[in-house]
């Protein structure tokens, strides 16, 4: 969001949202990898903590 925010603001920052986002991506992807796990365990542990549709 930053990096729209500072792309969509004007041609100036262009540079800068580039760089936020090269370094915000890495991040995200970290997070998204650890809160995969995290919920495949719980799922494997204690599956009666988060209710699935059935």
């Amino acid at each position: 969001m930053v990096s729209l925010s500072l792309g969509f603001s004007s041609p100036d920052f262009l540079p800068a949202a580039k760089v936020v986002l090269a370094t915000y991506a890495p991040l995200m992807i970290a997070e998204a990898a650890v809160t995969g796990f995290t919920l495949g365990f719980i799922l494997k542990v204690a599956p009666e903590l988060i209710r699935l549709q059935e």
